[in-house]
């Protein structure tokens, strides 16, 4: 039943001299020249790649963002367009903040060409900010509804200061104010720069 398996045929003598010869070869330039099969598997090699690709992506995503971030801050130092609601009245206003963070302040001015500032918020004093990513509970409704006549729903945030802050204009102090933001990249780089600044 073996005869056909290659273990059992007879091979010349020569040829089998001749082989061994061959392995022996083989196996030399093998011990001279070392081959690692597992360093160049497709397997191994194509994740290591994956990875190292994933990873040098999200350093670069990181890093740009980062720039974007520093680029706004500058732009920020000289004003940024947004709308005011006022709580209470429910009213709102055009104007633009301001983050001076050599004086450590973020002001919501009375209009965008005034110089005086509606809020006047220590930097160190912020507490939390909340948006619509934290759920429609953390807002007045009030505030929900003048901001979804603005259309700008979904760029409303709440900043919260602890009660040394937020001086308003005519003297009352307040713990929290809303503001709608021109886009939702400007929120986003907002939100990171004031979480960079407040940490």
């Amino acid at each position: 039943m073996f005869s056909g398996c290659c273990c059992t045929k007879t091979q010349p003598a020569s040829n089998k001299v001749q082989n061994n010869e061959e392995v022996g070869l083989s196996f030399a330039q093998d011990r001279l020249q070392p081959k690692l099969a597992y360093v160049a598997h497709p397997c191994f090699s194509g994740l290591s790649e994956e990875s190292s690709t994933r990873v040098d992506s999200e350093l670069e995503e990181a890093s740009r963002f980062q720039a974007l971030v520093d680029s706004f801050a500058e732009k920020a130092e000289k004003g940024c367009p947004c709308t005011c609601i006022r709580e209470g009245s429910g009213g709102s206003f055009e104007t633009e903040y301001r983050i001076r963070q050599n004086d450590g302040l973020l002001l919501v001015m009375a209009s965008p060409e005034a110089e005086e500032a509606e809020v006047s918020c220590p930097l160190d004093t912020i507490q939390d900010i909340y948006t619509m990513h934290d759920g429609p509970d953390c807002f007045p409704k009030e505030i929900l509804h003048q901001a979804g006549v603005t259309g700008g729903l979904d760029l409303l945030l709440m900043v919260v200061c602890s009660s040394s802050s937020g001086d308003s204009s005519d003297g009352s102090v307040g713990s929290r104010f809303f503001l709608v933001e021109s886009s939702r990249e400007s929120l986003s780089y907002l939100l990171e720069l004031l979480r960079v600044i407040c940490s």
